[in-house]
């Protein structure tokens, strides 16, 4: 059942990030090749951790909480989805950049851990929906 809610939160994660990754992604390209261009400039960084808060409080957290942190909470205080959750998305960072144990590393003193499972569903059907209505 864990692995299932695991699979569920990240499949939200993914549907809400995505959307902004394909409604920004001219923009995207475009802070890419900027950065290739001018070393020290890490506008697509920024950008993509714009969108790492957005996806979050779309489903329901706190603006200053990036979801790898919000999983990192969630796997220290010993949720068994949570910590499945941070599992893949560490293996992921840890492919992607080297960087191991990614989510609790995501976590900062400011941080605020306000995750409720409804709140996540409600916020992507509602984002999702408003999608739908201003694309179609």
């Amino acid at each position: 059942m864990n692995s299932l809610k695991a699979k569920f939160f990240l499949l939200l994660v993914g549907l809400n990030w995505g959307s902004l990754i394909i409604i920004m992604l001219p923009f995207l390209i475009l802070c890419y090749f900027h950065d290739r261009v001018r070393e020290g400039i890490q506008w697509l960084y920024s950008t993509l951790l714009a969108q790492d808060h957005v996806a979050n409080v779309i489903m329901g957290g706190h603006y200053l909480t990036t979801i790898s942190s919000m999983l990192g909470h969630l796997r220290v205080t010993g949720s068994a989805s949570g910590t499945i959750a941070a599992n893949i998305v560490d293996w992921g960072f840890n492919v992607a950049t080297g960087e191991v144990n990614h989510c609790t590393n995501a976590m900062q003193e400011d941080d605020v851990y306000e995750f409720s499972a409804r709140r996540a569903i409600a916020g992507t059907v509602v984002y999702q929906y408003s999608l739908y209505l201003i694309i179609w």
